[in-house]
């Protein structure tokens, strides 16, 4: 029988008791182990800090905006870090982010520069006494010189109604005094045919974006092909 000293009062007892005959604690010379827990490196998650250098190197932000252009958040722009581009998605049709070119510190809208032209606005509210004259501020015959009248105002305001008008005035002063009053009818004409083809055109390029029908933009220019032939033949007619 071997002897051993109580784990607890340090006494001699036997190997072989269940207590100790002098402080009763139980097992009195087995000594209990702490186990030292040790922690598995590869279970600890990375989501925490993703790629930490790229982090740190990334650590500035990006211009972003959805991906899918018929999502009607498309021309929205928004700024988060790069690690997170290919992780965060659309509230609205939950397509991934990409990242937006940059022109002069400014992000592109991916809509032929409508974020600059929001940006231009923002800057003319702000500064009412800027000399520059916007879109709203100009009259109808020069919006439609500049293409920037929708097409049906300056179809029938211009094309029919204001012609008629113009074309009275000046026929009945011809008859009267001299054919040479055609000659402002004929230089209004020519400006209402050029402002029509650019409207048109205009008006072809949205209904292209809007993926819609273009029929009335071609029959606006072909009304300005017949408009243009009449007029040639008028002027031949009259001072030929």
């Amino acid at each position: 029988m071997a002897m051993s000293k109580c784990k607890e009062c340090g006494k001699p007892v036997s190997t072989l008791a269940k207590t100790c005959p002098s402080c009763g604690v139980p097992k009195p010379t087995k000594k209990t182990k702490n186990k030292k827990k040790t922690v598995n490196k590869k279970s600890i998650s990375r989501d925490i800090v993703p790629n930490i250098k790229n982090y740190k190197k990334n650590k500035d932000k990006i211009w972003v905006h959805c991906r899918n252009y018929k999502c009607r958040d498309y021309t929205q722009m928004y700024q988060m870090y790069e690690d997170y581009l290919n992780l965060d998605k659309c509230n609205f049709c939950n397509s991934k982010f990409m990242e937006a070119k940059l022109r002069n510190g400014k992000p592109i809208m991916p809509t032929h520069g409508i974020y600059d032209k929001l940006q231009n606005k923002q800057e003319s509210y702000s500064s009412p006494s800027t000399k520059s004259n916007t879109s709203q501020e100009k009259d109808a015959f020069t919006k439609l010189m500049d293409g920037e009248l929708d097409l049906a105002t300056a179809f029938w305001g211009f094309g029919v109604v204001g012609t008629m008008i113009v074309g009275f005035i000046c026929g009945w002063l011809s008859e009267a005094y001299s054919k040479w009053w055609l000659i402002p009818y004929i230089i209004f004409v020519v400006l209402v045919i050029d402002g029509l083809w650019a409207a048109a055109r205009n008006y072809k390029i949205e209904q292209v974006k809007k993926k819609q029908s273009e029929v009335w933009g071609f029959l606006v220019q072909a009304f300005c092909v017949m408009g243009g032939l009449g007029l040639f033949t008028l002027i031949k007619d009259t001072f030929f």
